[in-house]
């Protein structure tokens, strides 16, 4: 009898009634966690990926790929002892004949290239043309290559000195007229092709300024106005008073960015755009092809309107 009571309370399959309640509610949780997710999938509502977020996740995982280990170039220690510390060249017109050594460093040349350059000028020799880059040792091939655009030369010699004998010869009307009635024109320098050692000429304008002017008209392109001098750290209102009749900007000079080719580098070193337009720039042009024309960049705004209409000047679609 009581084995019959036993078996009663146990059930058919030998569990007490606590057991029996304890595998239906787990048998429950194991259902809902097998079927609600695939509902919630299916009915919960979708959030979509903007293309920023696209491009800072491509971003990130991009920069996790590792690279080869044979396109790791380890520098030699003659190359450190050459080059120096590194830094990005930059890009600006010069003339060889001219520049001084600090603005060829500026320009991406080593200290040895720099020296080349002075030494020969030193012992006599002349750049007639760019190709004439050629004739120093010192200058390698693909550095010659670069700097060959930017070479700015002056009328040839003979030239210059016809036009200098000519303006020093007095007319029969100006011999005649008293000596201080002969007014001397000022000669202004032209910021665009300004090197360092020019610019040191001008009152107020020391070794410091003269480089960071010679920098950032290389990051922005070259000038179009005395006013963008204000964009260099150290230059204060009073000074480009005091320097507005001394200069002069020829905007024909100006070098454009070329919105479809120019790299990420490239678009983030000028001063009108940050890093983050930078990227945009990339990634729409990625994602949804060539840029028709600068005003692009504002239509679907990928630069600040106020930036933009002073990026404007330095951009292109060509």
């Amino acid at each position: 009898m009581k084995l019959r009571r036993n078996r009663k309370l146990l059930g058919p399959l030998g569990h007490t009634g606590i057991e029996r309640m304890g595998t239906m509610v787990l048998m429950a949780v194991l259902v809902l966690l097998i079927a609600v997710p695939p509902l919630l999938r299916r009915y919960a509502p979708r959030r979509t990926v903007s293309a920023v977020e696209q491009m800072n996740i491509a971003e990130f995982f991009g920069g996790l790929e590792p690279k080869p280990a044979e396109a790791i170039e380890r520098p030699t220690r003659l190359d450190l002892e050459e080059v120096g510390p590194s830094r990005a060249p930059l890009a600006f017109t010069f003339d060889p004949n001219t520049i001084s050594a600090d603005s060829l460093l500026l320009l991406g040349l080593s200290a040895k290239q720099a020296s080349a350059i002075v030494r020969y000028r030193v012992a006599g020799g002349q750049f007639r043309s760019p190709n004439d880059l050629a004739k120093l040792r010192a200058i390698d091939e693909r550095t010659r290559q670069r700097l060959q655009p930017l070479v700015r030369l002056p009328a040839t010699a003979g030239t210059t000195r016809a036009h200098s004998t000519a303006a020093s010869a007095p007319s029969d009307q100006q011999a005649a007229r008293p000596a201080h009635s002969i007014s001397t024109p000022i000669a202004t320098l032209e910021l665009n092709t300004a090197d360092t050692a020019a610019l040191r000429q001008l009152r107020g304008i020391g070794p410091t300024l003269s480089q960071r002017i010679v920098e950032h008209r290389a990051r922005l392109g070259g000038f179009r106005s005395i006013e963008q001098l204000a964009e260099v750290r150290g230059i204060k209102p009073d000074l480009i008073d005091r320097l507005r009749s001394q200069l002069s900007i020829d905007t024909a000079l100006i070098r454009r960015i070329d919105l479809n080719t120019a790299t990420l580098d490239q678009l983030r070193q000028h001063p009108y755009l940050t890093l983050h337009e930078a990227k945009g720039i990339i990634y729409y042009r990625s994602t949804m092809g060539r840029f028709s024309q600068p005003a692009d960049l504002l239509r679907h705004k990928l630069v600040e309107p106020e930036r933009y209409s002073k990026l404007r000047h330095y951009i292109s679609t060509d």
